[in-house]
């Protein structure tokens, strides 16, 4: 599993659901342009406390995959276009990043 602290970052709004008979694509797009170096491909992300892997980023928004069973079993279900969602960025990146800019 992925580290995570429970400690928000802030917000995102989940801009797109594309549901297939495997995965479910949930695309979510954020203001805070700083998040674009702590938001890697195959990194992590909490979202509303669920840990997930990055699918794919750009400069203003980001997308996972999410597989039946967590979607199933997790507040994800429930979330629609348009709305917000708590954001924990990848905690181990923001540390290598204040590890990288102090020493």
């Amino acid at each position: 599993g992925h580290m995570v602290s429970g400690h928000i970052d802030g917000t995102a709004r989940l801009r797109s659901i594309n549901k297939s008979d495997g995965n479910s694509r949930f695309a979510f797009t954020f203001r805070e342009r700083e998040w674009r170096k702590f938001i890697i491909e195959r990194g992590s992300v909490a979202i509303n406390g669920v840990s997930l892997t990055v699918a794919e980023v750009s400069a203003s928004w980001f997308a996972v995959e999410i597989i039946p069973q967590t979607l199933a079993t997790t507040n994800l279900r429930l979330l629609r276009v348009g709305e917000r969602v708590n954001i924990e960025l990848d905690q181990i990146g923001k540390y290598l990043f204040n590890f990288k800019k102090y020493s």
